[in-house]
């Protein structure tokens, strides 16, 4: 899940995929040096939670290249 600037939603959206019947899974979130409290608020669910892997981006890199790299985090 690529983020940016997201903390309105992101708990949301971290909640959507936790309810699903399914549960054998990786989710990777990347932050793309979000300005707001994203940063925060993953890392308070990857802490819960071990399929999560959560990176931050030392620089933006915005939109499809964000997602690229989600991607090739992918172990699945």
């Amino acid at each position: 899940m690529p983020v940016y600037n997201a903390e309105k939603f992101i708990s949301d959206s971290i909640e959507s995929v936790l309810n699903q019947i399914f549960d054998d899974f990786e989710f990777i979130i990347v932050d793309d040096c979000s300005l707001d409290d994203s940063w925060e608020i993953i890392n308070k669910y990857a802490y819960l939670d071990n399929r999560f892997l959560a990176v931050k981006n030392t620089v933006n890199i915005e939109g499809c290249n964000n997602f690229n790299k989600a991607i090739s985090l992918s172990k699945g």
